[in-house]
């Protein structure tokens, strides 16, 4: 299938340094897409984007280490990285608006503010808690048609999501979860 190539491409890139396959990566490992389903590995992938200062991937491990989804559970890692996520969006915003304020000069009740308003907002947004487990019977489909329009950019990156968004690109098109391909552990 498509999608075993694209994975292949995917941990080159990720081997390689690229920030938003290292991430890839680590989604194709926590649900199966091309490779099989290993949290562990999701998780070592995400942290290597985290480290990089990609605020998906930052969110994403602080997810993983509230709930000890593919490693230990530790709250205060947790906290740690949900707060660099929150840093990170913050700074990108304020630099996208040309603001010269850094989250870091924000007052620690302010940053509680804007953090507890995003996942409002997620939560308004989606009808959804801002923190759950996928469900284990949930198409690939199903899960991204049910994600908010932000993660579908994110995800797909600009050049596919604009694709996307006027419906020229179908990221179903990708390829099933788990369809047999396997990449040896080693690969990884």
């Amino acid at each position: 299938m498509a999608y075993d190539c694209l994975f292949e491409d995917l941990l080159d890139l990720a081997k390689n340094g690229i920030v938003g396959a290292q991430y890839d990566v680590g989604f194709c490992c926590e649900y199966g897409y091309g490779v099989r389903r290993n949290l562990k590995k999701a998780a070592r992938w995400y942290k290597r984007a985290a480290k990089k200062g990609l605020a998906a991937a930052q969110f994403k491990l602080g997810y993983f280490c509230s709930e000890g989804i593919g490693l230990e559970q530790d709250f205060k890692e947790a906290a740690k990285w949900f707060r660099l996520a929150a840093e990170e969006t913050y700074n990108r915003q304020a630099r996208e608006k040309g603001l010269e304020r850094r989250y870091e000069d924000l007052a620690p009740s302010t940053r509680l503010k804007y953090y507890h308003q995003a996942q409002k907002q997620y939560e308004k947004e989606t009808g959804k808690p801002a923190y759950s487990q996928v469900k284990g019977d949930i198409s690939f489909k199903e899960y991204f048609e049910s994600q908010p329009e932000s993660f579908k950019r994110s995800w797909l990156g600009p050049k596919r999501y604009e694709l996307y968004s006027q419906g020229k690109y179908n990221p179903m098109s990708l390829g099933n979860p788990d369809t047999g391909y396997r990449v040896p552990v080693e690969r990884l």
